[in-house]
């Protein structure tokens, strides 16, 4: 074992992995700190804004963001955070750029592309030889000559590797967390310290899924040429393919409407009602109409007759409309879960998919949070206006006559989250025990 880390430290590919890790952890963490910063400026101007608007317009709520988000975005980042709420209508989400889109064309450097992406290669770098090239140049058939065990033999290789891959992650992932915890828009509690801790440690298993993966193919790899070839393709497989490819084939088989097409089922909706109410109106209005002169009590009783017609006219229909917009928007959400629960099943053989669930399931960012969000909000509009209509405030299709309460969206403890993490957590670690298994049984079967 310390001769294969004394090997490592000596090496090249030690100091590019601190050369490529280092900078690129600090800068985007500084980078993404600052992008949250702006957002929660940004949260704050717009709730100050809705307030003052909700009286003559629409009430609007907004989604505070997450300052874990600056670690791990999730969905967070390019879904709308502001709901459009009216008593007769559907809660719509507006917005999915808060910012100008161009940061939205490149991937987003945060803790799942550099622990999921850069990092799982480092640790093939560092493995995709351990075996093959001491086969390659004959090393390997010299040190099982002298008596000692496979077993031996593996196990300090794959622990002197692996802490030696280990070393730069950790320490390009702690000055992460350090420039995180410093930075002057962020301000931690107790349960952001917790969550950090358990991204590290997902972080260490993941690499040791990669490492032990490497350490496989090196010893089933006659050459280090027909090993790197290969954990260049195993990586793309976990890491490229199949996160890419699941999301597509879930809609295959549990499709969701697009945006335009909910958009187009709200407008005929809307249509429908409109033609509806119009041809009541019409009704009332020429049972009502048909009246002979009077007196200027009875003509004011027959006008508040009218008005209360007309009231109860839209009431009712705008009624229905939001009920069957209501609807419709209930069953998209059933169908998005549905969706999303088919991906991550499809998607559960790759351990990249499997790490950015556990990292949006600790910080709270992932598409189960937005629906969440939209839940609440729904709850909100149903508590707040039907008070005022129990109050017998008018209510129409633009928003409320009176200031709305502040809305609070609740978001998980720490416990919840834990909990919702562990069976990623736990297919991680199955992950991990599987291929050192089998990189294990099969050198001490393969020749030498």
């Amino acid at each position: 074992m310390v001769k294969e880390i004394l090997a490592n430290l000596l090496s090249s590919r030690l100091s590019f992995a601190f050369l490529v890790l280092v900078p690129l952890v600090v800068i985007s963490v500084y980078m993404l700190c600052d992008d949250y910063e702006q957002r929660k400026m940004d949260y704050d101007a717009k709730v100050s804004l809705h307030k003052q608007a909700a009286a003559t317009d629409r009430i609007r709520v907004d989604r505070p963001p997450s300052q874990l988000m600056a670690l791990v975005g999730g969905a967070t980042v390019t879904t709308g955070n502001t709901v459009h709420l009216s008593y007769y209508d559907a809660p719509r989400v507006k917005g999915g750029f808060d910012h100008t889109p161009i940061f939205y064309i490149f991937p987003r450097t945060d803790y799942v592309f550099v622990v999921g992406i850069v990092m799982s290669l480092l640790a093939l770098l560092f493995s995709y030889d351990a075996i093959s090239g001491e086969r390659e140049s004959g090393t390997l058939r010299l040190v099982l000559a002298n008596a000692v065990p496979r077993d031996v033999v593996l196990f300090s290789k794959w622990l002197g590797g692996y802490l030696s891959a280990l070393f730069p992650c950790t320490t390009a992932l702690l000055l992460g967390i350090l420039v995180f915890a410093l930075h002057p828009a962020v301000e931690l509690v107790r349960i952001d310290w917790w969550v950090l801790a358990f991204l590290l440690l997902a972080a260490w298993v993941y690499i040791a899924i990669f490492f032990s993966l490497g350490v496989f193919i090196s010893a089933i790899s006659s050459t280090t040429g027909s090993a790197a070839i290969r954990c260049l393709f195993i990586w793309l497989l976990f890491v490229i393919i199949i996160p890419n490819a699941a999301p597509h084939i879930a809609r295959r088989f549990a499709p969701t409407p697009s945006a335009q097409e909910m958009e187009r089922k709200y407008d005929r909706i809307v249509a429908d009602t409109a033609e509806s109410r119009y041809r009541d109106h019409a009704a009332a209005a020429e049972r009502l109409g048909n009246t002979e002169p009077v007196e200027r009590d009875e003509y004011i009783r027959i006008l508040t007759r009218i008005r209360n017609k007309i009231r109860e006219i839209e009431h009712s229909h705008l009624t229905r409309q939001r009920d069957a917009l209501r609807q419709i928007a209930n069953t998209y959400d059933n169908r998005l879960q549905r969706q999303m629960r088919l991906t991550r099943i499809l998607s559960s053989c790759s351990p990249y998919a499997v790490l950015t669930d556990v990292a949006m399931a600790l910080t709270n960012t992932g598409g189960e949070s937005q629906v969440t969000f939209l839940r609440m909000a729904r709850q909100y509009e149903d508590t707040y206006f039907n008070e005022q209509y129990g109050k017998g405030q008018l209510i129409d299709r633009f928003g409320p006559v009176s200031d709305p309460p502040l809305f609070g969206l609740t978001v998980p403890n720490l416990g919840e989250r834990v909990r919702e993490s562990l069976p990623g957590m736990g297919l991680l670690m199955v992950f991990g025990v599987f291929c050192f298994m089998a990189g294990y049984f099969l050198f001490l079967r393969r020749p030498v």
